[in-house]
């Protein structure tokens, strides 16, 4: 009896210690507060874009509309600047660039009218607009010719299109006779950016990546993915994000098809065109792939969703699963792309995903709930975009209530300062390009966009030289622009320099680190040593 008692003690302290972790969990889940909302004419298609277009420090919002109309939204109040009206719907997102040189970043939109609009940042007034007598795509802007001036790169119509910024005139068009999903990236290693093509294919087996020169848009290579058992009626498009995930020091390719029953994401090798790793979803994924370091390993990891709200984080070196999850709030987040930020405030990258009832963060980490936004929300039909809309530093949330064709602009009090990948548009500076080329040049894990925030150098992995990486500094806490190597925070004997090398905590105590480890290892026999209660408890009951 007196046995019993004891096992029966031991089961209460065990529920216990789960019910304090499960409430410790749930507390720490942070929601943001409403600064303005902006209700449109018509619906939101795509992510809206963020940036300072009106030149005075802090970022507005830029929504394009089926109503025909692009909207300029002050980002402090979320005030009307102007708008735009064209003859046709703004099926894309608009893209962002300091185009002519003045210092207030310019407006990128396409039109189903068959136009490109270059459009003042500051009043909507027309630069230029090109006609392509089609549906153009989404806008990407960046340096093709190496003139250290931003050209604009969009597909039409079966063609692909590269114009000078500055007025609009044509550099170059290829012609391809299919549709493509456009980005931009270094692909021969001229320093100049090169465009990258994923091709819409009727193909029984196979799907298609096509690479043109910047320069004059002449193809480099093509590169197939040949699958015996892709599906014949499938119409198959390839969305494409660029990144070296084998660290040979070429730009490869990462491609999500909208395949059903085998692999449906692909790292295809910048040099030859072979297929690196693939990795198959339980449902079709139609997302773009973000990448980014998620977990704080200072390793690349792919973010994809797909159909049946599944969210996966894979090592970008050999597409292993880090981690999944399905969530119940999160529905329909197939061909929705995920944006990567801290939302937490804690120095690392959590996620956001939008779903039909509510926008959430997950821990970049293990995908665990941090911050959710939902009671406002009936379906958010675009990808969450982020910026800081009142100059203060820390970013604020931008999402989209698809039924009520309602943005709003949330501030959230625990969110950081590092913005990585923005849906869609991957580039947090709302370029269009999908290349950590381009978004993270040195690769240390920090984009430049929080680089320039945190005064770090984006073209040195280590500002400061003491040999800890500039992601590592700011996820800790230490100065990544202070030799700051031999100090002690903790207080444990260890120096920084010591922690980052053995793989530790410079703000924890080595002690403490241990006892953590040691407790954690506690709970999981806890919860081992209570299921071997629970069997026994059972057995005892049916021996009467």
């Amino acid at each position: 009896m007196r046995i019993e008692r004891c096992l029966i003690g031991l089961g209460i302290l065990m529920v216990s210690v789960l019910v304090i972790a499960i409430f410790v969990q749930f507390t720490s889940i942070s929601t943001p507060q409403v600064m303005w909302s902006f209700e449109t004419e018509g619906h939101i298609l795509e992510t809206v874009a963020v940036g300072d277009i009106s030149g005075d420090g802090c970022c507005d919002v830029v929504i394009t509309c089926s109503d025909n109309k692009t909207y300029a939204v002050d980002g402090n109040d979320g005030s009307l600047i102007w708008t735009f009206e064209a003859d046709g719907v703004f099926a894309h997102g608009a893209a962002l660039g300091n185009l002519i040189g003045d210092e207030v970043l310019e407006v990128v939109v396409a039109s189903r009218d068959g136009q490109i609009y270059a459009l003042e940042g500051s009043d909507g007034a027309l630069l230029w607009n090109y006609s392509t007598f089609s549906n153009p795509g989404a806008p990407c802007i960046g340096d093709t010719n190496g003139d250290a001036e931003p050209d604009v790169v969009f597909f039409s119509g079966g063609y692909v299109y590269s114009i000078r910024g500055s007025d609009g005139v044509l550099h170059w068009d290829y012609h391809i006779g299919k549709t493509a999903v456009t980005t931009l990236g270094d692909i021969d290693h001229d320093d100049v950016l090169d465009v990258v093509l994923g091709i819409t294919t009727h193909a029984p087996i196979e799907c298609e990546v096509q690479l043109l020169s910047g320069f004059n848009g002449t193809l480099i290579s093509s590169y197939s993915i040949d699958n015996p058992d892709f599906a014949a009626s499938t119409v198959r498009t390839l969305m494409p994000a660029l990144s070296d995930v084998n660290e040979d020091d070429v730009v490869d390719i990462i491609v999500t098809t909208d395949e059903v029953n085998v692999d449906n994401v692909y790292a295809i090798d910048g040099n030859n065109g072979s297929v690196l790793w693939s990795f198959h979803t339980e449902w079709w994924s139609a997302s773009l792939p973000a990448i980014a370091d998620v977990d704080g390993d200072l390793e690349l990891e792919v973010i994809v969703s797909s159909s049946g709200s599944w969210v996966y984080v894979l090592d970008a070196l050999d597409g292993e699963l880090e981690w999944k999850s399905q969530f119940e709030y999160v529905r329909g987040v197939g061909h929705i792309s995920t944006t990567i930020c801290d939302i937490d405030g804690d120095g690392g990258l959590d996620l956001l995903v939008p779903g039909y009832n509510g926008v959430y963060g997950l821990r970049g980490r293990d995908g665990s709930l941090t911050w959710t936004f939902g009671d406002r929300i009936h379906h958010s039909s675009t990808e969450v975009a982020v910026g800081d809309l009142d100059g203060n530093g820390p970013f604020e949330v931008i999402v989209v209530d698809g039924h009520q064709n309602t943005t709003y602009a949330l501030r959230t009090l625990t969110a950081g300062q590092r913005v990585y990948w923005v849906g869609r548009h991957g580039d947090p500076e709302y370029s269009g390009i999908r290349s950590l080329d381009s978004i993270d040049p040195d690769i240390d894990m920090l984009s430049t966009y929080s680089e320039n925030i945190f005064g770090t150098d984006p073209h040195e992995m280590d500002s400061d030289y003491d040999i800890m990486p500039d992601e590592w500094e700011v996820l800790h806490g230490l100065e990544p622009l202070n030799d700051d190597s031999a100090e002690d925070p903790d207080n444990d004997g260890v120096s920084n320099l010591d922690e980052y090398l053995n793989g530790k905590l410079p703000e924890i105590p080595d002690s403490v680190q241990y006892f953590m480890l040691v407790s954690v290892t506690g709970i999981v026999s806890i919860v081992a040593l209570s299921a071997t209660v629970g069997w026994l408890l059972l057995q005892r009951a049916r021996e009467g």
